[in-house]
């Protein structure tokens, strides 16, 4: 595993379609190179039942972890340079095989964090670089439809600072991204 941030848990909670006074909940996280799920629904009183954990997906990369707005995809690193996304629909279905949504050229860059649009067309990263690139990073925007890659920032290597973790947030319900983004003496 390539150094870099460790993905943090998602979560998503939204009204059930089909029965419209429920609302499902679902949270993932990583254990090692595993990505687990726990579904829960809250009912009619805000009675809460919970789903038993379950395994997702057994051989992921580090560092991507993100859920869609509705918890049905789970997107993630599939290799250090790679995102796919794995189809978890309902609790009781087995999630489908993964999909590689973006797969990057150059191997001197590895994927750090990634966040998903609302509508998933868009899919927000931090790439951290390795070899030659050691200490620098970017943000880019990934348009998923064309596997296209826009660079927004980058971050040179300089001497005596590591990377910039740009921890992207992608908007759930309309356009844009939020980033942090270090300013060199603050």
């Amino acid at each position: 595993t390539t150094a870099g941030s460790v993905a943090q848990p998602k979560f998503s909670y939204f009204n059930d379609p089909v029965a419209s006074s429920t609302y499902t909940g679902r949270v993932v996280w990583k254990e090692g190179q595993s990505i687990f799920a726990v579904d829960f629904t809250v009912g009619a009183g805000n009675t809460v039942s919970v789903q038993n954990k379950r395994a997702l997906y057994l051989a992921s990369a580090c560092c991507v972890l993100d859920l869609s707005e509705d918890g049905r995809t789970v997107y993630f690193s599939d290799t250090n340079t790679s995102i796919s996304k794995l189809d978890v629909a309902l609790p009781n279905n087995p999630p489908t095989s993964p999909t590689t949504v973006y797969a990057l050229s150059d191997q001197t860059w590895y994927f750090a964090s990634a966040s998903v649009n609302g509508n998933e067309t868009q899919l927000f990263a931090t790439k951290n670089g390795a070899g030659a690139n050691s200490g620098g990073s970017q943000l880019v925007r990934i348009d998923l439809a064309t596997a296209t890659e826009m660079r927004l920032r980058e971050w040179l290597p300089h001497t005596g600072y590591g990377a910039n973790p740009f921890f992207p947030s992608a908007n759930k319900h309309g356009e844009g991204v939020a980033f942090i983004e270090y300013i060199e003496g603050t």
